[in-house]
C-alpha cells in the first residue's frame, strides 16, 4: 500500500527538475534494500514524510469497519499542527487516489463549564465533517492496557489552550466509511486538574 501511496501521488504532482532529481536518488536507496521488507517499509515512509509528499509519519494498518463489519486497509498520516495537537488523516488507497476518509467531529463549546460536573448533554455539542482531525490520534494496539477504548476504536487528544488542563479526547468508530464519535472525555474547568465529564454519542 505504501507503493501504490507513493506512486498514486507523484503522478499526480507537479515536479521540479530537483524534484526528479530526488526521486531519482531515492529510488536508487530503496533498490538497495532488494527483498528486506523491513528495509523497504521504512525506505518508503521517509520518502512519504519528506516535503515533496508531506504525509508526515505514516503507518498501514487495518481498520474494523462496524457498519460494514469487516476489517479494511488504510493509511494513516500523523503530521505536527501547532504547538500543541497534531493532525490525522486515515485514506483508503486505491490504485488511482488516496480518499481520505470523512471524519463526523464534534465542536464543544468552550463557554460550557464543566467544573464538578459528571455528564456533558450532548444537544449543546454540534458536529460538523472533514477529511482530517485535529488532534493526536491513538489506536488501541499503541496503548498499554487503556480500558477506555476497546478494539475497532481510537482516541483522538486534543488542547484547547496551551497551558492548563482544558482539553478533550473522542473516542470514533469507523462505521460505514466515515470516522463516528461514540463518545468524549471533556475538561473546560481551568483548574489545573484532568477532571473530565463524559459525553454520549449514539
Amino acid at each position: 500500500m505504501l507503493d501504490i501511496a507513493l506512486n498514486t501521488l507523484w503522478a499526480a504532482a507537479p515536479k521540479s527538475r530537483q524534484d526528479r532529481a530526488d526521486q531519482i536518488a531515492w529510488l536508487r536507496d530503496r533498490n538497495a534494500c532488494l527483498s528486506d521488507r523491513v528495509c523497504l517499509v521504512q525506505s518508503y515512509k521517509n520518502r512519504l514524510a519528506m516535503s515533496f509528499f508531506a504525509l508526515g509519519d505514516v503507518d498501514v494498518i487495518d481498520l474494523f469497519d462496524v457498519g460494514q463489519n469487516r476489517s479494511v486497509p488504510v493509511l494513516v498520516s500523523r503530521a505536527p499542527f501547532g504547538a500543541y495537537n497534531g493532525l490525522t488523516t486515515i485514506y483508503h488507497v486505491t490504485d488511482a487516489d488516496l480518499v481520505p476518509v470523512p471524519w463526523i467531529i464534534p465542536l464543544f463549546d468552550e463557554t460550557v463549564q464543566t467544573c464538578g460536573g459528571d455528564f456533558l448533554d450532548n444537544t449543546t455539542v454540534k458536529m460538523t465533517q472533514a477529511g482530517d482531525v485535529n488532534g493526536f490520534a491513538v489506536f488501541k494496539f499503541e496503548m498499554d492496557n487503556d480500558e477506555l477504548i476497546a478494539d475497532g476504536e481510537l482516541a483522538v487528544y486534543r488542547k484547547w489552550v496551551g497551558h492548563g488542563d482544558q482539553s478533550e479526547r473522542v473516542i470514533y468508530r469507523l462505521m460505514d466509511g466515515a470516522f463516528r464519535p461514540n463518545r468524549a472525555l471533556v475538561d473546560n474547568c481551568a483548574d489545573q486538574q484532568a477532571d473530565y465529564v463524559t459525553v454520549f454519542f449514539d
